[in-house]
């Protein structure tokens, strides 16, 4: 049922990549935030359609500098934001391409992209394995406010 509502709303979508449309937001924490500096290293910035993929997989200007003296990573959160310019119809300021490898890469549910359409606002969220072997899984989230969807990984 979803997969037939999420291809009409693919379909009925007006993609409209534009500047200033898409923001991200990353932190991370580590063991020995004694030795850190920053002691929270965070970033945020603008970033145009053409460089979500480089974000989501933190190449080019999006790697993330590391330091033996900060000790392990104990955790990070990386949000991208994209405005929804419209709703009737549907419109969002990111390419379908830069939509489906976010699906992809988060392994986001076909459920998201219908829950835009039919919904005003709300929330959805859900755990998977980061590994295969590990016990603590990573939350992988999805919210959307009335007028700004964002797109998290949780660790």
């Amino acid at each position: 049922m979803f997969d037939l509502q999420r291809q009409k709303v693919l379909d009925e979508c007006k993609w409209a990549p534009r500047e200033g449309q898409l923001r991200y937001i990353e932190a991370r924490t580590f063991a020995n935030t004694v030795n850190a500096l920053p002691r929270n290293p965070c970033w945020e910035g603008d970033l145009s359609d053409l460089d979500v993929d480089d974000w989501l997989h933190q190449t080019g200007r999006f790697v993330r500098p590391t330091d033996a003296r900060l000790g392990k990573e104990e955790g990070s959160i990386r949000l991208l934001i994209c405005e929804r310019v419209g709703f009737h119809p549907l419109q969002f300021g990111l390419s379908k391409a830069s939509l489906l490898a976010i699906e992809h890469k988060y392994g986001l549910p076909i459920e998201m992209l219908p829950f835009f359409k039919f919904n005003g606002g709300g929330h959805s969220y859900y755990f998977r394995p980061s590994a295969p072997h590990d016990q603590k899984p990573e939350q992988l989230g999805k919210a959307k406010l009335s007028r700004l969807s964002y797109s998290g990984n949780l660790t």
